[in-house]
């Protein structure tokens, strides 16, 4: 859209005379720019809950409310919209020294880093250059079908592999049931180099990953065609895949693992309890047992598609993230910032000067870089 045109809906929003196709129109508007690279925070939809229930208190008359409700959550949509949009442009384009510190001390974010260990221990340092690997009996190739490397025969069948990624590292594998894997940073996947003649497929996690589960059958003259089951292991509980798209996170230093389900079905078991988890669902396994809550599943895959989502988040929880792609360590000066609450999404590919930045705009703290230690204090 045209420049001449934004202004001019604008100008008919603040006039009261803009219709509701021309203010769903400069909110498509808003959107395009706030969400692109992921620039700007996000906090529209808890704004836009509190505006429509101040309005909604201030209009009496229940035939209004009826009649004009739509309008009030487009018009309030946009407002809020043009507000944060008034406000991060201020914020981010205001001189101020703490950038130059921030940047002075700049560190690169992760990429793709992994370490694939073979069934004798032979360790393999995986290309930065290439995004993933394929597993086959045969050899061993890139996703790009490229050759792992000289010397490499073929892999001993039902041996386990393990693939690991460090802090800063991320990786994706394809398994030989033709199941593909995307590791988080800081996580390792042990897998059978094989899957042929076992009665499931089983696989270990430690730390986050995103699962696309291929279908596997076997056939046989006794009793027709039935389907191999996939297990994943993690840290206490166990998951029956039932041909599904979910996330895992499972870091050991957490005290809890979410199972976050996007696509089929998946049957969580662990020593404290049950649950079968539909699309849409988060299974979170703690001591206590496992408790099941709705929302939209695609918060939890982020990190896979490139960046931080932060929804109502602690800094502790923020900082933990920061830290496992950074390479980086935390220092708090006052405990009681781990307790600030964070919303916005940010690009996994800036610069750890950018995302703290960000993160100064949007609260009272303080970021510093020294060295591979990030100090947060209140400003």
């Amino acid at each position: 859209m045209e420049q001449e045109q934004v202004n001019g809906l604008i100008e008919k929003y603040i006039a009261g005379k803009a219709s509701d196709a021309e203010l769903l129109q400069l909110n498509d508007w808003y959107r395009s720019i706030a969400y692109r690279d992921a620039e700007y925070p996000d906090m529209e939809l808890l704004v836009q809950q509190r505006m429509l229930s101040r309005l909604e208190q201030e209009i009496k008359p229940v035939r209004k409310i009826k009649i004009s409700m739509r309008r009030l959550a487009v018009a309030a949509s946009v407002l809020c919209c043009l507000g944060l949009a008034v406000y991060f442009y201020k914020a981010w384009y205001k001189p101020s020294d703490r950038g130059t510190t921030l940047t002075s001390n700049d560190i690169e974010p992760g990429g793709n880093k992994a370490v694939l260990t073979l069934a004798g221990g032979k360790k393999i340092d995986l290309s930065g250059t290439k995004s993933g690997i394929v597993i086959n009996v045969a050899d061993l190739h890139y996703n790009d079908g490229t050759k792992v490397g000289p010397g490499l025969t073929r892999l001993p069948a039902q041996k386990e592999m393990l693939l690991s990624t460090p802090e800063g590292g991320t990786y994706q594998v394809i398994l030989p049931d033709s199941t593909r894997v995307w590791l988080n940073a800081a996580s390792s996947l042990k897998f059978p180099a094989t899957f042929s003649g076992l009665d499931s497929r089983k696989v270990e996690l430690n730390g986050e990953a995103y699962f696309e589960v291929a279908k596997l059958v076997r056939r046989s003259k006794t009793s027709g065609e039935t389907r191999v089951p996939f297990f994943v292991i993690s840290k206490g509980q166990e998951v029956e895949v039932l041909g599904t798209h979910f996330n895992i996170n499972a870091y050991s230093d957490q005290a809890s693992t979410k199972t976050s389900l996007l696509e089929g079905l998946v049957r969580i078991k662990s020593e404290n309890g049950n649950a079968l988890l539909k699309p849409g669902q988060q299974a979170i396994s703690m001591a206590s047992g496992i408790e099941l809550l709705s929302g939209d599943a695609e918060d939890a895959i982020a990190w896979k598609n490139g960046y931080f989502m932060f929804d109502n988040e602690d800094l502790a929880s923020v900082m933990q993230k920061l830290c496992r792609w950074y390479g980086v360590k935390v220092n708090y000066e006052e405990e009681a910032v781990k307790n600030v609450k964070y919303y916005g999404t940010i690009s996994r590919f800036e610069k750890i000067s950018k995302v703290l930045t960000k993160l100064e705009t949007t609260g009272n703290l303080k970021f510093e870089v020294k060295g591979k230690t990030v100090n947060v204090s209140l400003k």
